[in-house]
């Protein structure tokens, strides 16, 4: 058996093992969410708001991993390009204020739609915000945390920029930053 077939059994023994807790965490959330009482206040109802997308986030890569396990091909389709970035920010939302980063999002109107595999693409929004997130805790308190991420209209495609102020990435793992 090849690596990519080594990898993919091993993938699906994690996702079946996270199903069932995924989903007992998402039916506590959406009752938490439906419970009517006065002693909930607005940031209860965010923290439990934000477990359901969470909840939701994990489905999504449960899916992903099962996918890859069986070798599925990518759902590649149409999309509208702030989508998949739309769904990564608010799993942020809490850490970034807790860690005092300033995130800024400059999407312009009228950006074509983007042929991509959304599911996917926001697994990489999510591993691209959390490496900012990093870099970001890393430096010493009193120096400024910000992310700015922009979109762009180029021609014949739609650039996604992510920039931080955290440290360089040294040279010495430049050469895996895609793996």
């Amino acid at each position: 058996m090849g690596k990519l077939g080594g990898l993919g059994e091993l993938s699906a023994m994690p996702a079946h093992g996270l199903t069932q807790p995924r989903t007992a965490i998402g039916m506590n959330a959406a009752v938490l969410l439906d419970i009517e009482d006065s002693s909930c206040t607005d940031a209860h109802r965010e923290l439990v708001q934000d477990m359901t997308d969470c909840a939701d986030r994990m489905h999504d890569v449960v899916h992903n991993l099962t996918r890859f396990s069986r070798d599925d091909a990518l759902s590649i389709r149409p999309s509208d390009p702030r989508a998949p970035l739309d769904a990564a920010l608010p799993l942020f939302k809490q850490q970034f204020h807790r860690h005092s980063i300033r995130c800024s999002v400059s999407i312009p109107d009228g950006l074509p739609e983007v042929l991509v595999d959304p599911s996917f693409t926001q697994q990489v929004f999510v591993n691209l915000l959390a490496n900012a997130r990093d870099a970001l805790v890393s430096l010493p308190e009193g120096l400024p945390r910000k992310l700015d991420i922009e979109l762009s209209d180029d021609t014949d495609a739609v650039v996604y920029r992510f920039r931080n102020c955290g440290p360089v990435i040294p040279q010495e793992h430049r050469a895996q930053i895609f793996d």
